[in-house]
């Protein structure tokens, strides 16, 4: 599925607010009614649809006006480049979730692997403080040699699946 940022956006703005329009004036009159957070949703179509200077007209004197001009200045700060405005540390976090919900929906299996990598290193931490190798953790969960050791010793998280590396978490003492 090729789905393009601004794609993703339309689409997520429907869903929170179970509108079919997309009009910046109704979506900005449903943020301020009845549901805030599509609020920084509708910043981010807007930008990538360039109305975000409309949507900073329609955003004065309501509770978004100042959040919408910040949003704006760190926007200018990466030269109009969203994504990386999204992914800048002094984004709020309610702006960054939007480029990990995007990329979600264009790879589910991403949050996956990246959860396996993050495992994998807290095994490898509680291998070394107990002493265990790799053979031993093979022996005592009873997993594929050749998985387990692409997985633990070079780093291939997508040879095993979510329930081995439970169960060789478990045999480490990491619990659920």
């Amino acid at each position: 599925m090729n789905l393009t940022l601004k794609g993703f956006l339309k689409n997520y703005l429907r869903e929170l607010t179970d509108q079919k329009s997309l009009r910046m004036t109704t979506l900005m009159t449903m943020i301020c009614d009845r549901c805030p957070r599509a609020a920084a949703p509708l910043w981010a179509y807007a930008v990538a649809s360039n109305k975000e200077e409309y949507l900073l007209s329609l955003s004065k004197g309501t509770e978004w006006d100042g959040e919408y001009s910040a949003m704006s200045s760190l926007l200018k700060n990466h030269e109009w480049d969203l994504v990386e405005t999204l992914e800048d540390v002094k984004c709020p976090y309610t702006y960054g979730k939007i480029l990990l919900a995007y990329n979600h929906a264009r790879d589910p299996l991403m949050l996956d692997r990246v959860w396996r990598v993050g495992m994998r290193r807290r095994i490898l931490r509680a291998m070394q403080e107990k002493g265990f190798s790799v053979a031993d953790l093979v022996r005592m969960c009873g997993t594929n040699k050749g998985n387990t050791y692409r997985y633990l010793s070079h780093g291939d998280e997508r040879v095993v699946s979510n329930d081995v590396v439970w169960r060789l978490a478990e045999s480490v003492g990491i619990d659920k």
